[in-house]
Parts: C-alpha cells; structure tokens; sequence
C-alpha cells in the first residue's frame, strides 16, 4: 500500500512540477525523465523497489523545491 502511495505523490507533485512550476526548462526535462523511468521500471521490468524509490525521490525533490522557492 505505501508504494501505492509513493507513486501517487511522485506522480501528483512531478506534474504540478512540469505544468505549473517556474522551474529552468533543464529541471523539468530531469523530472520528466526520471518519471518517465519510474513507469517503465514499475510497468515494464516490474521492479517495484526502484520504481517506488525514483517516485519517493521525485516527491521529496519538488516538495524542497517549492520550500525553497516559497512556493504553496
């Protein structure tokens, strides 16, 4: 179940990142491809553990960007 949870975070804040964040085009370039490998991961190689870790990463990643950038 926290998998599920993680994936839903990691998925939810990295899009927020990509449509709304004034982020550099190079930052959401990483964020993209780094949700784009956690799928495959997930849905094609089914390591679960890696793809679980790569969307807790995303989640923590944009959760410190918008602290620092005083974002809500």
């Amino acid at each position: 179940m926290s998998e599920l949870i993680a994936a839903a975070a990691g998925l939810g804040l990295g899009a927020w990142f990509l449509l709304y964040s004034d982020a550099s085009d190079q930052a959401r370039t990483g964020i993209a491809l780094l949700m784009v490998v956690s799928v495959v991961l997930r849905l094609g190689f089914d390591y679960r553990v890696a793809s679980t870790l790569l969307f807790a990463v995303i989640a923590i990643g944009v959760l410190l960007f918008r602290r620092y950038r005083g974002e809500r």
